[in-house]
């Protein structure tokens, strides 16, 4: 069974992630009931139709992912551009957190932490790593 144009079109209104559910079925004619009916997939049409949402989404998580892997080296070139030259202490922590993160290093690891500068900006640097580790811990 193949999806009416309606329903091709909704899926990728709704996989566009700039609709809302509402907005986009009122924009193809269809009602918020029959989508949440194709949705519940209990018919051979809303098991059609979750199977090509499913599809659509699966590819616009692959494009997004290949969309970010093709920046991440000037993401990392730029934080890592602010934690050796950035002026604002609280970036440089941030950057370096986010460049902890992207390699995946569990905070809670003891990791050495090597900063470029005077002793009085390396310590101040540290104390707003280790308050901004503790508040972090908080949270958690």
């Amino acid at each position: 069974m193949m999806l009416s144009e309606k329903q091709l079109e909704l899926i990728e209104l709704l996989v566009s992630g700039e609709h809302t559910v509402k907005d986009a079925c009122e924009s193809v004619g269809v009602s918020r009931m029959t989508y949440y009916d194709w949705r519940k997939g209990h018919t051979k049409v809303g098991k059609e139709f979750n199977k090509a949402y499913d599809e659509a989404l699966e590819l616009k998580v692959k494009e997004s992912r290949r969309f970010v892997k093709t920046r991440v080296n000037n993401l990392l070139k730029s934080l890592m551009d602010i934690t050796d030259n950035g002026k604002n202490e609280n970036a440089k922590v941030n950057a370096v957190a986010k460049l902890l993160h992207y390699g995946d290093l569990d905070p809670s690891d003891k990791q050495e932490l090597t900063i470029k500068g005077d002793d009085d900006n390396k310590n101040a640097l540290l104390e707003m790593w280790k308050q901004k580790k503790q508040e972090s811990n908080e949270d958690e």
